[in-house]
């Protein structure tokens, strides 16, 4: 954990440093910028440079005054990343500078002479060792008329291939001179083209009517309310239907909204490559209809392969954003929304997140899927209330599903099926959270076994009587330790006290004779004791160690001739030698009570038997005791005890919904939940209807998505195959 703690705090240390480290670069390129604008002012712009430079004041936002300023000085690039997004900045004598056009390949890797002029946040170079704006610009309408048929946007000169970069940079360059754009009519937009910039997706308050629906329907699923709950609750299946039929609904004719300006254009289509002015690391394309006119072309027209860039072209677009419209005679978008309506898809994206989050968040509500379902139904289907004085009229006419009964008598806990949780085996004990109301009383049998095995199980082979001596010690120790209740809780822990053991070698005996009658398993439980006492003898002056089972029996017994059979033994390890024996001939006993189960369960039968969650009898110590696991060393413990409860009748009190119902041979048999009031019904129908709902959100999204991104794809290849049978825009003009 704390190598952890270090190293992040290291990597906050390094990002603190960078960031602090780039934040100083950026004030010194401001501080450079700044000793520039006092530089002396070469000369102004001519009109060329200004006509090249035109797009970066369309695109970019930019603004600079016409003086030019001489800067010289080393190339370089810093900047920051956060996230994995690089932020750049290229600078020129520590000034940062703007680099247009395909001024980046005449960089020098030592020293640059540079022309600039200044804008609020940088310099915009216009001469760059033997780069000039004027020729860039030209190479790079080149290069765009060149690349005009395909789908990507051209390169930069020498850019497919470094080889021959110096020849096309080289190469004579054909000055492209301005070419004003033509305003051929202006009128306004037709309410097919205002359709086009409407929005058009209900999805978000569809969502938002699931989203309050599904989270109302949790919050009567647990909040108490009082009489509020089956309001609310139908107020979520309210804003659930609404949902439902605002997806489905025929869409309203939009409001009207106020036309916009139109403007037909005539002039040459141009694609620019322009750096962005934050980021060195980004550069973006744009297209512009002759220099200084901007326009937004549709995407899947840019990547038609059709477009005539540096060729003369008519254009409809809209004149407070420079969208575009129509193309020529044949490219049109209200064309193409009418023969190839738009599918939209998006809003299943939504809705079908929507459904998922709420099933996960439903089932983790749940208190039980099957159980909250179960009561769910059999509230809604309602039923009569019964209450029964005798089991006899309850089983002549049983009660159905949904209702309710309100039952008093004494009856008899219901024998089960225990496993026990040590070794495969089960055997029969009470269960009274089932309860058996007018059938034949059933009783336990005593068990009959050798009095070697129950020896074993009790532990009584042996007599043991407290050390006095150990335990005087012991107090003393404590008393030593003062009131420290660590220094009390180790020496208890170390020094347990000891026991006075006499009667070892009626052990043997007793083993001997429980193997003797059947006792399964024997060499295990004289290994174990063997392993256990660990006992050492002195024969004939030497010490031996009794680590077989004849050498320990044999040495027992002849301590018991001499009258010198007791030891002292620690507790514990008397505690853990009781423990094997007991497993042992507690193990032996479960297998016998296991052969009697068949004979038990057959003998309930007649009455009715009231199952509910809880124990009936209301003693908690009972329930407790009930509901510990089962093992082979408590066994007899536990039958011993389910002969005295089944003995007792137990009186009960049931109320609660009929759940379950099921009629045999043995008798009739209901489920009841006591839990079940109405709260508990409401709460469960909530949950239910939010599962149910989520998964049927959740289900129907997913199918209508897969099929929206199926049409998609074919109005897709269908708009596509169209472009390719049209006339290139412009080239008939």
């Amino acid at each position: 954990m704390t190598f952890w703690i270090i190293l992040k705090l290291v990597l906050i240390g390094l990002a603190l440093f960078s960031y602090l480290s780039y934040k100083s670069r950026r004030s010194d390129n401001h501080g450079a910028l700044a000793q520039l604008r006092e530089a002396p002012v070469l000369r102004t712009l001519t009109p060329d440079e200004a006509l090249a430079l035109e797009p970066l004041r369309v695109a970019g936002g930019l603004s600079w005054a016409p003086e030019v300023r001489a800067l010289r000085g080393r190339f370089s690039r810093h900047g920051i990343e956060v996230n994995g997004a690089q932020t750049l900045h290229d600078t020129l004598g520590n000034v940062e500078v703007l680099l247009p056009y395909d001024a980046l390949a005449f960089l020098h890797d030592d020293d640059n002479d540079a022309e600039v002029v200044l804008s609020a946040k940088q310099a915009i170079v216009v001469r760059l060792n033997g780069f000039t704006v004027v020729d860039g610009r030209a190479r790079t309408l080149q290069q765009a008329s060149a690349h005009g048929d395909d789908d990507l946007p051209p390169p930069l000169p020498g850019q497919n291939d470094p080889a021959d970069a110096d020849a096309t940079l080289s190469r004579p360059v054909q000055q492209i001179a301005e070419t004003p754009v033509e305003i051929r009519e202006r009128r306004v937009e037709t309410p097919e083209e205002a359709t086009l910039r409407q929005p058009t997706s209900r999805v978000w308050k569809m969502a938002g009517l699931w989203v309050l629906a599904f989270v109302l329907m949790l919050v009567v699923a647990n909040a108490d309310l009082g009489g509020a709950r089956v309001p609310l609750l139908l107020a979520a299946l309210a804003m659930a239907g609404a949902a439902v039929w605002w997806q489905w609904r025929r869409p309203a004719p939009a409001a009207p909204t106020k036309p916009l300006a139109v403007n037909r254009v005539h002039g040459p289509l141009r694609l620019v490559e322009l750096p962005n002015p934050t980021n060195a690391a980004l550069r973006t394309y744009h297209y512009f209809l002759g220099d200084a006119l901007q326009v937004q072309m549709p995407a899947h027209w840019q990547h038609s392969g059709r477009l005539p860039l540096g060729q003369p072209v008519e254009m409809e677009i809209l004149a407070t954003s420079g969208e575009v419209l129509a193309m020529g005679s044949a490219w049109s978008q209200v064309d193409e929304a009418r023969r190839f309506p738009a599918v939209r898809w998006g809003q299943h994206v939504v809705l079908l997140t929507v459904g998922l989050v709420a099933l996960l968040a439903a089932l983790l509500n749940s208190h039980g899927v099957i159980d909250d379902m179960a009561l769910a139904w059999q509230g809604v289907r309602g039923g009569e209330t019964r209450s029964d004085a005798i089991a006899a009229s309850l089983a002549q006419r049983p009660p159905h599903g949904g209702d309710r009964v309100r039952l008093r008598g004494e009856g008899q806990c219901e024998l089960a099926l225990t496993p026990l949780q040590d070794i495969d085996a089960a055997i029969v004990l009470p269960d009274c959270s089932r309860v058996r109301w007018g059938g034949t009383p059933v009783s336990l049998p005593g068990l009959q076994m050798p009095a070697a095995l129950l020896s074993l199980y009790r532990g009584d082979y042996v007599s043991v009587r407290e050390d006095n001596m150990s335990a005087m010690l012991r107090l003393l120790m404590l008393q030593q330790a003062g009131a420290d209740p660590y220094a009390q809780a180790a020496l208890s822990a170390r020094h347990s006290g000891g026991k006075i053991v006499s009667g070892m070698g009626n052990l043997v005996e007793v083993v001997e004779q429980a193997c003797a009658a059947g006792l399964e398993d024997c060499d295990a439980l004289k290994r174990g004791i063997v392993d256990e006492l660990a006992a050492t003898a002195d024969v004939d002056g030497r010490e031996l160690a009794l680590d077989s089972w004849p050498l320990l029996a044999r040495e027992l017994r002849r301590a018991v001739e001499e009258g010198n059979d007791g030891m002292l033994m620690p507790s514990s390890q008397l505690s853990a030698l009781q423990d094997i024996t007991r497993g042992h001939a507690g193990t032996a006993i479960a297998r016998q009570l296991q052969t009697l189960a068949p004979q038990l369960l057959s003998l309930q039968q007649g009455g009715v038997v009231l199952a509910t969650p809880h124990d009936l009898r209301g003693d908690a110590d009972a329930v407790r005791h009930d509901a510990a696991d089962v093992r082979a060393e408590s066994v007899l413990d536990r039958w011993e005890q389910a002969m005295t409860t089944l003995a007792t009748p137990v009186p009960f009190t049931v109320d609660g919904l009929v759940v379950g119902r099921h009629e045999d041979a043995a008798g009739l048999r209901l489920e009841v939940n006591t839990d079940a009031d109405q709260r508990r019904i409401v709460a469960a129908a909530a949950s239910t209807l939010a599962l149910l709902l989520a998964s049927a959100l959740a289900l129907g999204q997913a199918v209508l998505l897969c099929r929206g991104v199926a049409r998609a794809r074919a109005r897709r290849r269908a708009l596509d195959a169209d472009m390719q049978t049209r006339p290139v825009p412009g080239l008939a003009s």
